[in-house]
């Protein structure tokens, strides 16, 4: 029964990856860089599947010294996806295929030597360790340049990537696991910890397809400008940059500009005629926080007075949301609570009752 749920899951996998490649292809999403590499690692894990379903039936020989190669792919093709994804205009040049050599180095050592499979699999947590590291490093600064240069700024972006690789290394653990118990005898303990191995695999073939159907749409890539606004200052006046942050706070008190959805560092700079590398060095330096907590901290203070408003008690908490200019219900709980403690339901019934209690003497 084991060996039966696992063949059909290794069949839903590739056929669910072909289907995927197939939408990607018929809606043309496949001229995108970053869904040429996703398309890639689908296509991998297929191949997997593939190669285990035939090796009962015939002699693989090369087949199975590809599937070694594959095992050192995923690493480079979740990077080089998560790459184009936080970037704008990536540029693949021949220098990338550097990250090719461990796959086409492996099949080669998989196909003239019989080395242990427990070696090259622990070449392959290696691959994934040090790419899960440029993974984690890539993301940390793509949310750095976001903080700085959105107010609409979303923590989340792009994290599942490092799941993803934390996941695939956990699997492959797994696979390691499950060699090991069947070299020692222990049959159906290996049969059981694969069937396991096997459905994780799907639960990632799923997660990948889910997600790769929302990017690279769902947010556009930094570019080279915000990563020039982004840049600690290497040298300011203090005292210029002290004067330009009164403008900046006036600016934000008489046009209320912090309550229009999408503002930018950029877009903000072209409201008070100041390059943008300036205005995120003002606001750093004056107010000791990024560009997106500097707005969001005045739109939680817009917030709060209509949360605590008796005249506004009819309005919902998703219109004090929009009205004060958050566009999701993640940033803004997550903005108010960093600002205020407490929930936006919590501050307004604590607000009203205060406003309650005051009216009453």
């Amino acid at each position: 029964m084991v060996d039966g749920l696992i063949q059909s899951i290794q069949y839903f996998i590739i056929i669910q990856s072909a289907l995927f490649i197939l939408f990607l292809s018929l809606n043309g999403r496949l001229a995108q860089l970053p869904n040429r590499f996703l398309a890639g690692l689908v296509l991998v894990l297929a191949g997997h599947m593939a190669i285990n379903l035939l090796g009962p039936l015939v002699n693989l020989g090369l087949l199975n010294a590809v599937a070694v190669g594959m095992g050192y792919a995923y690493g480079p093709l979740i990077w080089l996806y998560g790459r184009c994804l936080a970037e704008k205009q990536v540029a693949i040049s021949i220098g990338s295929l550097w990250h090719a050599v461990p796959a086409g180095l492996a099949t080669l050592i998989a196909l003239a030597t019989s080395i242990s499979i427990f070696l090259l699999a622990a070449g392959i947590l290696i691959s994934l360790g040090v790419y899960a590291v440029l993974t984690w490093r890539r993301l940390s600064r793509f949310h750095y340049i976001l903080a700085q240069t959105r107010a609409d700024f979303e923590p989340v972006e792009l994290n599942w990537l490092s799941r993803l690789v934390a996941v695939q290394f956990g699997l492959l653990t797994l696979n390691v696991v499950s060699v090991a118990l069947g070299a020692m005898g222990y049959a159906e303990a290996s049969r059981a910890v694969e069937l396991v191995l096997f459905a994780g695999l799907l639960a990632m073939v799923s997660l990948l397809i889910f997600h790769g159907m929302q990017y690279p749409e769902l947010f556009e890539g930094v570019g080279q400008e915000d990563r020039d606004i982004a840049q600690p200052p290497a040298r300011a006046d203090h005292a210029d940059l002290a004067e330009l942050m009164e403008k900046i706070d006036a600016h934000m008190e008489v046009s209320a500009a912090y309550l229009r959805p999408g503002l930018t560092v950029k877009s903000l700079g072209r409201q008070l005629l100041v390059n943008p590398v300036t205005v995120s060095q003002a606001i750093n330096a004056g107010r000791g926080r990024n560009f997106s907590d500097y707005v969001n901290s005045l739109r939680v203070k817009h917030a709060c007075k209509m949360l605590g408003d008796p005249e506004q008690a009819d309005q919902t908490v998703l219109d004090v949301m929009l009205a004060s200019g958050f566009n999701t219900k993640s940033n803004f709980n997550r903005s108010f609570k960093q600002e205020t403690g407490a929930t936006p339901l919590a501050y307004r019934k604590a607000a009203l009752s205060d406003a309650a209690e005051k009216s009453d003497r």
